[in-house]
């Protein structure tokens, strides 16, 4: 007999918790069959090991990432502000994974292909935001912003999505306005984030 529907988002849910709470490594397939009152046979349904586990919750949040940058360069974004919007909003719908994965970085070794998917999408994004003949300057605004939101989310990953997402385009806006303002021209404060 089939485990009951709804038991494979159900596990990969407390998967998440655990990981976040105690670690990659330190959580094993016993601990969550006995967090969810199941078997482990029930997981092995689901999952043949924890690497699986973990990729079903970090590869479908790439692939998310992976489409919105292919809309915007494709000229689908219709502009930088929209893009920035478009990727806080991605990051506040993901914001438990990234919670995870900026307070255990053990499953990097797990999975060194993500790591590497994870490099070049950055760098598409860095592309997207300041173009691609960048200056050190502008590369290190980009970078400090992009990891800067990503870690602030995962800092305040309890707050109300909404304010949580108006702070995050502020800062994310502060940050990258000079770089903004030498890619377009424009003055100050004139290029602000779609809200």
């Amino acid at each position: 007999m089939a485990p009951a529907v709804g038991t494979r988002e159900r596990l990969l849910d407390e998967a998440l918790d655990l990981f976040t709470r105690q670690g990659y490594e330190a959580t094993s397939l016993q601990q969550l069959a006995d967090r969810l009152g199941v078997t482990k046979a029930a997981i092995y349904y689901h999952f043949r090991s924890k690497r699986d586990i973990l990729s079903a919750l970090v590869e479908p949040m790439m692939d998310d990432l992976a489409r919105r940058m292919d809309r915007a360069e494709c000229g689908q974004s219709v502009s930088t502000p929209a893009m920035l919007a478009d990727y806080v909003d991605f990051l506040i719908s993901q914001r438990r994974v990234i919670q995870f994965a900026h307070q255990d970085i053990s499953w990097l070794g797990e999975m060194p292909e993500l790591l590497a998917r994870n490099v070049e999408l950055r760098g598409r994004l860095i592309a997207l935001l300041a173009g691609k003949n960048l200056s050190l300057d502008a590369q290190v605004r980009v970078t400090v912003a992009l990891t800067g939101v990503q870690g602030a989310l995962a800092v305040h990953v309890d707050a109300d999505p909404a304010a949580l997402r108006s702070a995050l385009l502020d800062a994310i806006g502060s940050l990258l306005e000079p770089v903004r303002r030498k890619a377009t021209g424009t003055t100050p404060r004139s290029a602000g984030l779609a809200r």
